[in-house]
């Protein structure tokens, strides 16, 4: 049996990951919370449709459980990308506290 070639991608040809610029965060979370905002408006109306006794309820049931499902598989995955940069960061900052503390202990013991 003959071995097959495999293909390596090429990086050049591989999509960037963007950095996450710090200053934006705020707005990031603020824009999901507008998006779950918007789902539970979703949500809300379909509850008033129903109330109004138009739309039977095992008509709009189905609406009801697809838009849970989009808001829970979206956070899903927004959330998965924005944990990824959080552990960079905390690692990050956290080395950042490390080193600080290391450098203050050592100039501590030099001054004695």
């Amino acid at each position: 049996m003959a071995e097959k070639d495999l293909k390596r991608s090429i990086s050049s040809a591989q999509p960037k990951r963007r950095r996450f610029n710090l200053h934006l965060r705020p707005q990031v979370y603020e824009t999901l919370f507008h998006l779950n905002r918007g789902f539970t408006v979703v949500l809300i109306n379909l509850d008033r449709l129903q109330r109004l006794g138009i739309f039977r309820a095992d008509y709009l049931r189905p609406c009801h459980t697809m838009t849970e499902e989009v808001r829970a598989l979206t956070n899903t995955k927004l959330l998965a990308a924005l944990e990824g940069q959080e552990s960079r960061d905390a690692v990050k900052f956290q080395n950042i506290r490390l080193n600080r503390e290391k450098r203050i202990k050592e100039s501590a013991k030099n001054r004695r």
